[in-house]
């Protein structure tokens, strides 16, 4: 039997059915236990005292009593159970509703496009995915739907699912130009017809990487096929797993199978370092020799540990490079260079010699010149006319011969290092006279015009009185060499920026532009024949260069062929220190 007061006490005290079904059941059960009092009562009123009666009265009291409570405990158990039945209908109601939002939470946000269709192809139900791409689905064909067809899709993988009843999957693009992987899963309908649900997932991204990876992988073979160097993949177990064609070439093996791994990099003597490399220490070796039955070779070898996936063999990866060539390239280029050397030494020692003999020579050359120049200036005092114009004549050579081997002992001590600068205040206006008298008889001989222009203000300035001379002498007997009859030299002296600058112009046959930097070196000529044309040692404006930059000065030079040239230095007023040249 239920317990009416444990029933009371699970159910809601508050219940309205449950408190107006008690209080029914408590009037009903009173008013059966007085019922047969009151109906003897009425019936036999004089013997109500009776203890039969009493009896009677009292069993049927009890009887319709104990009847009442069963019926009412009855009664209120029925109404606990539909309570418990109605709240467990409540929950199961919602928690329905709540696994439909889920699912439709599911099937619409998943990012992937979600369709129910039928085996004569009708859509019969699409996800908001599938909406959005393709619009109203519900009650359209598939192959209109997606593919712009009208008829079935031939070898369609959703017919073959409702045909075999098995899960079937296919990759294709359709109409929105959208490559999809689709999944057709096949199940009955309670009239036992099939359907699939298509389950479609966008793998356009997909296959452009997976076709990127397909090119970089063919690129990387290809590369590895036609790498200069032989690459190798090798096992510890001893397998060769992969090699390039080169690698076999070098190493004179036909095969991969003809290739001996452990007699290889033993007689490299590299065993030792190759089972270290395996436990994950890479190496390089550079310089390594090995000889072949009818060849030896010279090879620089890396090695390096590949990181593979656990519980997988340890795999080393072997790149060799064939330096044969090279080394043997490198032991010539060695020779070679010692026998520069050798050679260099040797030339040295002959350049120190020809320098002792152009010092002595000069040396010697210049005491018989001074002596024939001072007999020439006694002979002068004493002959007459005709002889005074031939002394003259030999007194300009000597002059001029003396200038060429000044400038030989100025390239002698500038080749040495010991080139050394007097400076000493100087009037610039007197070095260009003095210029200009070593070269009078040429410009004489040429009728040449002179234009000198000095500034009057023209300040002294410090320079090595001797050697500023040779350099201007230099110009202005360029300037005559290669001027013609009748021409023009122009000469000017200017301050300029706390410097002066001199510029010696003249009218003759010119320089090329492309021998400009070569003029103002030691011996060059502009032309082998402007040596016999015009002579000359091809030494006067390179000693003018060196002389002028050991100044702290520039020198320039303008020139048109057949137009004329130009030459112009600047020297600073307040010299900075010697430069070393």
């Amino acid at each position: 039997m239920i317990n009416v007061h444990s029933v009371e006490h699970r159910l809601n005290r508050d219940d309205s059915l449950y408190i107006s079904t008690k209080k029914l059941f408590y009037i009903t059960i009173f008013i059966g236990v007085l019922t047969p009092w009151i109906i003897e009562g009425l019936s036999n009123p004089q013997n109500i005292l009776e203890p039969v009666i009493w009896i009677k009265g009292v069993i049927i009291s009890a009887v319709i009593f104990g009847v009442g409570v069963l019926g009412m405990n009855i009664s209120l158990a029925n109404i606990y159970n539909y309570s418990r039945l109605s709240e467990r209908t409540i929950e199961e109601r919602e928690d329905f509703y709540e696994l439909k939002r889920f699912t439709d939470g599911l099937i619409n946000s998943s990012g992937v496009l979600i369709n129910i269709i039928n085996e004569n192809c009708v859509v019969e139900f699409g996800n908001n995915e599938s909406a959005e791409q393709f619009g109203l689905l519900e009650g359209r064909k598939c192959h209109e739907v997606f593919f712009d067809s009208r008829g079935p899709c031939e070898n369609c993988m959703m017919q073959e699912a409702i045909r075999t009843g098995i899960v079937t999957s296919e990759i294709s693009t359709w109409k929105n130009n959208i490559s999809y992987e689709s999944f057709f899963i096949p199940f009955e309908n309670s009239d036992r017809s099939v359907s699939v649900i298509g389950v479609h997932r966008d793998v356009t991204e997909q296959i452009k990487i997976e076709k990127e990876m397909e090119a970089v992988k063919g690129l990387n073979e290809k590369i590895i096929k036609n790498a200069p160097y032989g690459i190798v993949t090798l096992t510890q177990s001893g397998a060769l797993t992969s090699c390039n064609p080169k690698f076999l070439e070098i190493v004179g093996a036909p095969v991969e199978s003809d290739f001996n791994r452990s007699q290889f990099f033993r007689e490299l003597g590299l065993t030792e370092k190759i089972e270290n490399a395996f436990s994950g220490t890479p190496f390089s070796e550079f310089g390594v020799k090995w000889e072949d039955t009818n060849r030896e070779m010279v090879f620089n070898i890396r090695c390096t540990p590949l990181k593979e996936a656990a519980g997988t063999e340890a795999t080393l990866l072997v790149i060799l490079e064939d330096t044969t060539e090279r080394y043997w390239m490198r032991r010539k280029i060695n020779d070679s260079y010692m026998k520069l050397q050798s050679a260099y030494g040797e030339l040295k020692i002959m350049s120190r010699a020809r320098d002792e003999i152009l010092t002595n020579v000069t040396h010697e050359i210049r005491t018989p010149i001074t002596i024939c120049s001072s007999a020439l200036d006694l002979a002068a005092e004493e002959e007459g006319d005709e002889q005074q114009m031939l002394i003259r004549m030999a007194k300009d050579a000597v002059i001029r011969l003396s200038g060429k081997v000044s400038d030989l002992i100025t390239v002698s001590e500038i080749q040495k290092g010991r080139f050394r600068l007097n400076r000493r205040e100087t009037d610039m206006r007197a070095i260009i006279n003095k210029a200009l008298f070593d070269n009078i008889a040429q410009i004489r001989e040429k009728q040449i015009e002179i234009d000198l222009t000095i500034d009057d203000n023209l300040p002294m300035i410090e320079v090595d009185e001797e050697s500023m001379e040779r350099v201007v002498s230099n110009i202005v007997d360029n300037a005559v060499k290669f001027n013609g009859p009748g021409g023009r030299i122009s000469i000017s002296a200017l301050r300029s920026n706390g410097s002066i600058k001199v510029c010696v112009r003249d009218t003759g046959v010119g320089i090329p532009r492309g021998h400009f930097k070569d003029i103002f070196k030691r011996f060059f000529q502009a032309d082998s024949s402007s040596t016999r044309c015009y002579g000359g040692t091809g030494m006067g404006l390179a000693v003018a260069k060196e002389v002028i930059e050991s100044h702290g000065g520039r020198i320039n030079v303008k020139s048109k062929v057949e137009a004329g040239s130009e030459f112009s230095f600047t020297l600073p007023l307040k010299p900075a220190g010697d430069v070393q040249i």
